[in-house]
């Protein structure tokens, strides 16, 4: 591979970053080996990533950055309800969004799970539990 190559690594390597192309894929499309282009984007000088490494990192975060504008949109404006499912995977793919995270309960004396025990289950008896 040509130093000019390398050189003009990082515009291509934006760009298929920017539409969520995995790092297999880019060194693909380059025609470089997967470990090639990983080398160059971990390539460090002067305690700097490297310009591929920054391009990277810049395209990954514009698509990111992309979903969640979409998201808003289509959340402000949901006159295509299939644009929502999409944007649901992608949100949980690439951006770390959870369909649900569990409430904390901290419990501190025996009061406390009570209390708790009957808030979860109305109808439970929870005199039957002091006695345990």
């Amino acid at each position: 591979i040509g130093k000019r190559f390398l050189e003009n690594l990082p515009p291509p390597v934006f760009e298929l970053a920017r539409v969520g192309c995995t790092r297999r894929e880019i060194a693909g499309v380059l025609g470089i080996s997967v470990d090639t282009l990983e080398r160059h984007l971990r390539k460090t000088s002067a305690a700097k990533k490297s310009a591929a490494g920054n391009a990277y990192a810049e395209g990954r975060a514009t698509l990111r950055l992309a979903i969640r504008r979409k998201q808003i949109r289509v959340a402000l404006d949901d006159s295509d309800p299939g644009q929502s499912r999409m944007l649901i995977f992608l949100g949980r793919a690439l951006l770390g969004q959870c369909p649900y995270s569990p409430p904390k309960v901290i419990v501190r004396t025996e009061a406390d799970a009570l209390e708790v025990f009957r808030r979860l289950v109305p109808d439970l008896d929870v005199t039957a539990l002091q006695k345990l």
